[in-house]
């Protein structure tokens, strides 16, 4: 969980009632932690997860109802490639008076860039930029090297499922995860993606960008108790669904909303959300989950459908101990692919170890 704390200007409040219309309309948003709305000073603080919701979507939020958000002016550069001469920097110009809520602009030709200055409240950057690059002249930017701390990993199948997300966006160049230094190092072109939607696509998985002032996620803090057995679950990742869920269950599962997996093996129920509107018992997955009570095939590696019965046969036979042995053995093609295939979401190699000590200790 990535918490941001911001204090926003908000203009026309003169009561107690107009402070709870604004807090009504914010509580209708997924993520936001706290709210303080103060009529008297015309602000409001909000602390919020970025993981969930934006200071974008707060801000649209609020300016929904009667009360607007008033952003200070904004003063910004901006790379322009192609201009030759003043007529180009004219060119330029005519465009971006079209916009409102632009208050001052100097275009150079010389040094092919822009000095704008613009009021939030009426026009984006990203408005700005769309109006200039729809002339003959465009805003161009460098591409972009970035180094993100990624928090969970331990295993290079983690690495993977952090690139296999990353790979879905347009306009990275290059990327390199290390699951043992934790973190990523991102080339981008900022003309297509930002960092804030590298950043956003790569927090949709299981494993998290925390930035040094934001507050990592506390799992015993916030994950709610399963409504059926009361013991907390775990956090999944909303990508274990289509793999592990049967088709009917699955229509019930929201995944806009945090959902969880029981990890009590008495228990019937495999995952859950916060709500408690939504529960999927263990019969409606497509394959047993592992620790659960009754499982009759134990599955150690779900990407690669290997069980204990096998984990045996080659440890006993072949005298294999490694998970990239044991899985060689049985499989050509290896695949870790754990954030889609495994029921946790999770690498499954630690519980893998696991099962290879067990079995050695029986012989």
């Amino acid at each position: 969980m990535s918490i941001k704390t911001i204090d926003l200007q908000i203009v026309g409040m003169t009561c107690p009632s107009c402070s709870a219309a604004v807090e009504r309309l914010v509580d209708t948003l997924e993520g936001v932690k706290n709210r303080t709305i103060n009529h008297e000073t015309n602000n409001g603080v909000f602390s919020f997860d970025e993981n969930k919701v934006s200071e974008e979507q707060i801000i649209a939020k609020i300016n929904e109802g009667h009360y607007k958000v008033k952003l200070e002016n904004k003063t910004i550069e901006l790379p322009i490639v192609g201009m030759t001469c003043p007529s180009c920097s004219a060119a330029v110009e005519r465009l971006v008076d079209t916009l409102e809520g632009i208050e001052s602009r100097t275009i150079n030709h010389e040094t092919n860039n822009g000095i704008f200055t613009i009021d939030p409240n009426k026009v984006s950057e990203q408005q700005l930029i769309a109006k200039i690059n729809e002339g003959h002249y465009k805003v161009r930017f460098e591409n972009k090297t970035i180094t993100l701390p990624i928090e969970g990993m331990s295993y290079p199948s983690c690495s993977a499922a952090v690139e296999r997300l990353v790979d879905t966006l347009d306009g990275i160049k290059s990327r390199t995860i290390n699951h043992e230094t934790n973190d990523g190092v991102f080339t981008f072109d900022e003309n297509k993606v930002t960092e804030e939607e590298l950043i956003a696509k790569i927090n949709e998985g299981h494993y998290k960008v925390v930035l040094e002032n934001t507050t990592a996620f506390a799992f015993e803090g916030v994950v709610p108790a399963c409504p059926v057995c009361g013991n907390k679950g775990q956090l999944v990742p909303n990508t274990v669904f289509n793999s592990n869920v049967g088709k009917q269950a699955r229509e019930k599962i929201n995944t806009e909303k945090d959902n969880y997996i029981c990890m009590d093996a008495d228990c019937d129920v495999a995952y859950y959300n916060a709500e408690n509107d939504t529960v999927v018992s263990k019969s409606e997955l497509k394959r047993e989950l592992w620790y659960k009570t009754g499982t009759e095939k134990v599955i150690a590696c779900y990407c690669n459908n290997i069980d204990t019965d096998m984990i045996k046969e080659a440890v006993v036979n072949h005298g294999l101990t490694s998970w990239d042995d044991i899985v060689g053995h049985y499989r050509t093609k290896v695949i870790e692919k754990c954030e889609t295939l495994n029921p946790s979401g999770y690498c499954c190699r630690s519980t893998f170890d696991g099962m290879v000590k067990k079995i050695q200790e029986e012989l």
